[in-house]
């Protein structure tokens, strides 16, 4: 025969379940509509995201929307579940390359608060506003991963007119720009094809730097040192990479050098920045494609262009390669 709890007992057991249960009532209602808030918040943040990223890529190829919060309303509300989502304020700023949207909830018949749906029980209120904001900059490129290819920043400021004009063909010949045995090629030009010139200052035309497989990372304003093999000949690992790039007429992001020192392979590059060259041909020791140059000398054909390209981090010069970033 089972034990049988005395009548006070009874009671407090029932009082004490009775009270669980409107603590796992209050507890089940909070976590359903605490995750409704979250939700909301990863979506409004995604679209703030996607929208302030949009804006900073559209004003670094040269022209920001001219509605920037029509522009950003359609990417938030395709980054809403509901389609729908309230563009506070977006904030474009020529001057310090940034744009900041803020986004709140908004449903599908207009209201701006999201309901709650069984905490209002418990609280009164009907609901919350749910808010998200993203900062996105857009700048010169500040560190990236590119082929082990440096240029002069004398060669680009001549190509560009110091960056007024892109998209002008040029060739680039090895090294100091020379070409046809030591003959000067432009105002680039060193006296007799070296790296240099009387000092050591904006010598012309291309170099390789130290790789082991055609890709080396480099952060603009540092030293890095010239290849280990200075020849004319590409290295092996880039032939086919060059080739690729060459025939399909690839936008390539070069480090631009503004001093260099020493020669050979104890010379050393200053990277001041980077830019986009749209390779179309080169010609190198037994290596060539839709050449630019003739046989015995050592060049590359295209232009260089203004590009927003992927890169590891801003905040070099502007020298028409660019990169966008969230930064809050």
């Amino acid at each position: 025969m089972s034990p049988v709890a005395p009548a006070g007992e009874r009671g407090a057991v029932a009082l004490l379940t009775a009270f669980f249960a409107v603590v796992m009532v209050v507890m089940a209602a909070l976590v359903v509509d605490i995750g409704a808030l979250h939700d909301e918040r990863r979506q409004l943040q995604n679209g703030a995201d996607a929208a302030a990223l949009a804006i900073a890529h559209s004003c670094a190829e040269g022209t920001c929307p001219a509605n920037p919060k029509l522009f950003a309303a359609s990417l938030a509300d395709g980054n809403a579940l509901d389609g729908a989502t309230t563009i506070v304020s977006v904030d474009v700023n020529i001057g310090t390359k940034k744009v900041t949207v803020q986004t709140e909830t908004k449903s599908k018949n207009g209201d701006t608060i999201l309901p709650y749906f069984f905490a209002q029980a418990f609280t009164g209120d009907d609901g919350a506003t749910v808010h998200a904001k993203a900062t996105a900059t857009w700048a010169g490129v500040g560190r990236a991963n590119v082929i082990p290819l440096v240029m002069s920043s004398c060669e680009w400021t001549s190509a560009t007119k110091n960056g007024k004009t892109f998209n002008d063909p040029t060739v680039i010949y090895f090294h100091a720009g020379t070409k046809g045995g030591g003959k000067k090629s432009g105002d680039c030009a060193a006296p007799a094809g070296q790296d240099t010139d009387g000092d050591h200052r904006l010598a012309g035309g291309f170099g390789w730097v130290t790789s082991t497989d055609c890709t080396v990372n480099i952060t603009s304003d540092t030293n890095i040192q010239e290849s280990a093999d200075p020849g004319t000949s590409a290295p092996k690992a880039c032939e086919s990479r060059l080739y690729q790039m060459a025939s399909q007429q690839q936008i390539v992001l070069l480090p631009i050098f503004d001093d260099l020192w020493n020669t050979g392979s104890n010379g050393m590059y200053h990277i001041y920045g980077f830019a986009e060259f749209r390779l179309t041909g080169y010609r190198f020791p037994s290596l060539d494609y839709n050449a630019p140059c003739s046989k015995g000398d050592t060049c590359l054909g295209g232009y260089f262009t203004r590009y927003v390209s992927a890169a590891d981090a801003v905040g070099g010069p502007d020298l028409g390669a660019r990169t966008v970033k969230l930064v809050s």
